[in-house]
């Protein structure tokens, strides 16, 4: 992606470098982690990054070296893009709508971002897909029930153990309610034994990273250009001091936050008008394994990013775990079976969210017109589209959790858990 000359890095791949470069050259974890010796990162940093230990563990293991970066970033970019495009078109066929989508996707300024500087998001984000397709397998094909529950116990692991983040997936995946008034006694037992064993994972991939912990993410606290995290202010708490002065910014932050947190509830509340909920993708049709691999990656990718915004600054390449929900926003914005609020609603979404991926583009070449149109939607995509977009994935989310279940009973015509089959 070094083509694209405004988002060059130096090294190519910097953040996988990071890992395969202190992967190589042997630092001692245990004094890096607390800041007693240099890393080997090329880039120059020094300090210890925002990745758990289990990333260079994983590496000297399976004896990485800081000359296979190239490949492993190209390899986990070209299953990145193909990825994207499969999720589109199995949810909007292959069309005008899809082909609009996916040249989007394929352009968008975080996705870019991602794959030029070869974030751990882009493994955790393939290890989310081979984990969904795991748990939507059926009973009675493919890998015996032994084999099939172990590897979702060490998908589990090992996507949490990488980077603690997906640990908002798969808790929203735990959460989902399982019709399991529909299911004989045998799948009972598969889908209790299927949630234990995630959890045992999840909860195992902890051990390791806990001596860390307070080392982890303590860069980049305040977010910058490249953040759009509910707290990422801090780029814009400057530009503020500098305009208005210290107590006026403190006032006008304090009011942007408040913007971002009305519009995220905002976003919830026309969800909840609109009924935007995962039972819409199966009111007129049954759940095929397909159906339940879609599913569950929409759930878990969107939980990601939704409990990264809420909880970090969440860098852009973040939003790469939306491409599963845009696709199902587009779908139900293009059925002619849904109801026309929902429709609209609907379109809008996908419109801001191709706003977002796509308004960094602007700044290209630093022209004069692209960086006043630039300060106008920058603003409004962090403090207006990017909350309603958040507000609307909580609702969707909540919308299928034992939570609602346990104050609005729903009818068991089209509900099907997470893990139902």
């Amino acid at each position: 992606m070094g083509f694209i000359h405004p988002l060059q890095t130096r090294p190519p791949f910097s953040d996988l470098r990071w890992v395969t470069a202190n992967a190589e050259c042997g630092v001692n974890l245990n004094a890096y982690y607390r800041g007693l010796v240099v890393g080997c990162d090329p880039s120059g940093r020094t300090y210890p990054y925002d990745y758990p230990p289990m990333t260079i563990w994983l590496s000297r293991f399976l004896h990485v070296k800081g000359s296979h970066s190239p490949l492993i970033g190209v390899t986990t970019g070209i299953s990145l893009v193909f990825s994207w495009l499969a999720i589109l078109k199995s949810q909007l066929g292959f069309n005008w709508r899809w082909c609009l989508i996916s040249a989007a996707v394929l352009m968008a300024f975080p996705m870019l971002l991602a794959l030029e500087r070869g974030n751990i998001d882009n493994i955790i984000y393939l290890l989310v897909l081979l984990f969904a397709f795991l748990v939507s397998r059926p009973m009675s094909h493919g890998l015996s029930l032994l084999a099939s529950r172990l590897l979702i116990t060490l998908q589990a692991f090992l996507t949490v153990s990488l980077k603690i983040y997906p640990v908002f997936g798969i808790g929203c995946l735990l959460s989902q309610r399982d019709n399991l008034t529909v299911f004989p006694g045998r799948i009972q037992w598969h889908l209790v034994s299927t949630k234990i064993l995630v959890l045992f994972g999840a909860a195992a991939a902890f051990w390791p990273i806990l001596p860390y912990l307070r080392s982890i993410g303590k860069v980049t606290k305040e977010g910058g250009m490249n953040s759009h995290g509910l707290a990422s202010l801090g780029y814009m708490n400057l530009r503020l001091i500098d305009a208005y002065g210290m107590e006026t910014a403190r006032i006008l932050i304090k009011l942007l936050l408040a913007i971002k947190i009305l519009a995220l509830i905002a976003g919830f509340l026309i969800s909840l008008k609109s009924e935007l909920t995962p039972d819409r993708r199966y009111a007129h049709g049954c759940k095929t394994q397909s159906t339940q691999f879609l599913h569950i990656c929409i759930i878990v990718m969107s939980s990601i990013w939704l409990g990264c915004y809420i909880t970090t600054v969440s860098h852009d390449y973040r939003l790469i775990f939306l491409v599963p929900f845009l696709g199902f926003l587009a779908s139900m914005s293009g059925s002619s079976m849904q109801p026309r609020f929902l429709k609209i609603w609907s379109g809008s979404l996908v419109l801001a969210l191709l706003i977002v991926f796509l308004f960094p583009w602007l700044g290209v070449g630093y022209t004069e017109i692209g960086m006043r149109s630039l300060e106008i939607i920058e603003p409004l995509t962090e403090f207006v589209l990017i909350p309603l977009i958040a507000g609307t994935v909580f609702y969707y989310l909540l919308s299928n959790s034992w939570i609602i279940a346990w104050f609005k009973p729903t009818s068991t015509a089209h509900t099907f858990g997470a893990f139902g089959r």
